[in-house]
C-alpha cells in the first residue's frame, strides 16, 4: 500500500475546493445539473459527508425547479 505525499492530499483539497466554489457560482446561476457534476467531481477528490448532502440537496431542488 502507497501513502500520498502530503502535497498531493493537499492538492486534491485545494482542486475540490475550486470544484466547490464553481459549484456554487453554478448553482446561483440556475445551473443545476453542471453545478452537480462539479460537486461530483469535488466528492472524487475529497469524500466529505458534506458534499454528499449538498448532492442530496441539489438534486432534490432541482427536481422541484
Amino acid at each position: 500500500m502507497k501513502i500520498a505525499p502530503a502535497t498531493a492530499i493537499a492538492d486534491a483539497r485545494t482542486e475540490a475546493r475550486t470544484h466547490m466554489e464553481r459549484a456554487a457560482a453554478l448553482h446561483a446561476a440556475g445551473k443545476f445539473a453542471e453545478a452537480l457534476t462539479e460537486i461530483t467531481i469535488a466528492y472524487s477528490l475529497e469524500p466529505k459527508a458534506e458534499r454528499l448532502y449538498a448532492m442530496n440537496a441539489l438534486i432534490r431542488e432541482g427536481c422541484s425547479a
